[in-house]
């Protein structure tokens, strides 16, 4: 066997592997994307998307003897402005924020993701559509 046929070899089973892992990376990706939506996470992000716009307001009102005392609110911007009532305590309101605003950082880390093996896997097609000019490339290289 040749040099140029072995080297010509070597590439096309290194191509063939890198491919398959490639096939293994997406569907790595399509079971955490599922146990994202599973667990609520996706929600959980799509909340925070949605408090993006929102600020937080407090009112005080007096109760039936005088006593002073704070509502909390979130006001939320958008096509109608709305109110969502928070509670006495924005303590519930903020833990819950956080939480969303992770789910919202791995949502976005997981689509960055997506976007990273959609070129990883056009860039390995394209090799081996290529695979020969690639081979003689090697084979001159090692020379």
């Amino acid at each position: 066997m040749s040099e140029k046929q072995e080297s010509s070899q070597l590439v096309e089973g290194a191509l063939r592997e890198i491919s398959s892992s490639v096939v293994e990376l997406r569907e790595v990706y399509s079971r955490v994307v599922e146990l994202m939506r599973k667990s609520g996470l996706l929600q959980l992000a799509e909340l925070y998307e949605n408090m993006k716009n929102c600020v937080e307001e407090h009112t005080y009102v007096y109760n039936k003897v005088g006593k002073k005392y704070y509502y909390y609110y979130l006001k939320c911007k958008g096509k109608t402005q709305r109110s969502i009532y928070i509670g006495k305590s924005p303590e519930g309101y903020n833990r819950v924020k956080a939480a969303a605003r992770l789910a919202y950082e791995l949502k976005s880390r997981i689509e960055a993701l997506s976007i990273a093996l959609r070129e990883l896997s056009n860039t390995v097609r394209e090799l081996e559509l290529n695979k020969a000019i690639i081979g003689e490339a090697v084979e001159r290289i090692k020379k």
